[in-house]
């Protein structure tokens, strides 16, 4: 039987990017959300995006495969600060492979590929994408 750790999955990599100093030496750790972002936040901001999900079936494994896309929002006439947050994003999460919940789920997470883009909805804003694999499961 298959299992979903979607929300778990977001909610470890939402935890481990507001536990990360370097992260959070670039913005407040109170301005990194899951999909719920205020209708005015206050940038830069971190957005970690609802996953596409897959399950994981092997014989004694019940987990998930999860492709998130995690977006950095920034203002300024050049991309270099959303480059920079982005980067720190990558660093924080790329290789992480542990166990959690008292040990009894793995996460691994692997970063596979980025993007950035004008934001065309705000005047001289930038916009930051990482995508991660997580695979998450027991």
């Amino acid at each position: 039987m298959a299992n979903d750790f979607a929300l778990q999955a977001r909610e470890y990599l939402v935890e481990a990017l507001r536990a990360d100093a370097a992260l959070t030496a670039l913005l407040p750790a109170e301005r990194i959300y899951g999909e719920l972002v205020p209708a005015k936040p206050t940038w830069p901001f971190i957005r970690v995006e609802p996953p596409i999900s897959a399950p994981d079936r092997a014989t004694c494994l019940d987990g998930s495969t999860e492709q998130f896309a995690i977006h950095c929002f920034t203002k300024g006439g050049s991309a270099d600060a959303c480059f920079i947050i982005r980067g720190a994003i990558i660093k924080a999460l790329d290789g992480v492979c542990e166990r959690i919940n008292a040990g009894a789920n793995r996460i691994d997470i692997i970063y596979n590929g980025a993007q950035m883009l004008r934001d065309t909805a705000e005047a001289e804003a930038w916009h930051g994408i990482a995508n991660f694999q997580v695979d998450f499961g027991g």
